[in-house]
């Protein structure tokens, strides 16, 4: 089993590991979608992609928290799981300025081939 990380305290992912840095930008007309990935050391091997509307935008490693500030709308969030040739889990939610909306990724028994939770928090 991985163990949760709190989306308000737990270590954030480096600038590095952001395919795309406006994401990293506050402005009045974003919001942010919080992505905590669990820590322990079942899964923490595995490759998270993370997706905004179809695009990969961010890796997300183990016992880190992605925040990805974005445009106010309708959105698509999805997670793919080890490489880029397995399917991707999206969630559909619109955006509002100056919210937050958390989502959690967990994962249970193995190294690798456990399974998988994309969830959402708020």
């Amino acid at each position: 089993m991985t163990v949760p990380v709190d989306v308000e305290t737990g270590p954030r992912a480096p600038a590095s590991a952001f395919l795309d840095p406006s994401l990293l930008q506050s402005a009045p007309d974003k919001g942010e979608i919080r992505i905590a990935r669990d820590a322990g050391v079942s899964g923490a091997a595995v490759n998270v992609l993370i997706y905004l509307d179809g695009r990969h935008v961010v890796n997300v490693d183990a016992n880190r928290v992605a925040v990805l500030r974005v445009p106010a709308g309708m959105r698509k969030i999805g997670i793919q799981y080890f490489n880029v040739s397995e399917p991707v889990e999206y969630h559909e939610l619109r955006v509002e300025p100056g919210k937050h909306y958390d989502y959690r990724i967990s994962g249970t028994a193995g190294l690798l081939m456990g399974e998988w939770r994309f969830e959402r928090l708020n």
